[in-house]
This record gives structure tokens, sequence and C-alpha cells, in this order.
């Protein structure tokens, strides 16, 4: 099980940073939502806003960037992960919940915490 939230934990980050909606709408759950500040404000996006701006910001195909789970915890059908990645030029630590709804773990949550300057 462990294995399965890790893949979607990483399809999570590089659909994120290649903006790849179909695989965030597949990854994401449809009340989705990314909590965090970032950029001098809150950020307070639901699913849709989130892909959106995904789609906006994608990295070109082939662009190397970092990313690691550092932590995983199952209860049931409840994850929690602690991902670290570049996104974007900046550095965040997100923090996912996530649920297995129809036989797949999908994300729930992210709440985001862009650390100050690289």
């Amino acid at each position: 099980m462990r294995d399965e939230v890790a893949a979607a934990v990483n399809s999570y980050m590089l659909a994120m940073v290649f903006g790849d909606a179909e695989r965030l709408r597949s990854v994401l759950h449809p009340r989705f939502f990314c909590i965090g500040h970032g950029g001098g404000g809150q950020a307070w996006d639901g699913r849709d806003s989130f892909i959106a701006g995904c789609v906006k910001n994608a990295a070109a195909p082939g662009t190397s960037f970092f990313s690691e789970i550092r932590a995983i915890d199952i209860t049931g059908d409840a994850a929690s992960a602690k991902s670290g990645n570049d996104y974007l030029g900046d550095c965040y630590t997100d923090p996912l919940t996530l649920l297995r709804h129809d036989g797949e773990w999908v994300i729930v949550n992210r709440v985001f915490h862009q650390h100050p300057g690289k």
C-alpha cells in the first residue's frame, strides 16, 4: 500500500511541474484544496483553479526538477505524505492528505510551505 501512495504522490509532482491537467484530475479528488502562504498572500485554491495554475506555469518537457517523498503514514483508507519539491523557482514542503477512493489513492488536500529564497 505504501508503494501505491508513493506512486500517487509522484504522479502529482510530475503532473504539477509539467502542467498535465489530465493526470492531475486523476490523482486529485474532485473536492481537493491547495492551501498555503506564498507570493505575498494566502492561496486557497480548489482543484480546477489549482490545475489551471499548473497548466499556465508548466515547465518545458524534459526540464529537470527536484522532488522527494520525505514521509508516508497510512491508517486504513487515509494517508498522509510529506513531499519536498522545487516549483517555479521556489522550494516547497507539501504536507498532503490522501484518501483511498474508488480503489485509488487520491490527494484531497495540499497545505504547502514556501521556503524563503534559495
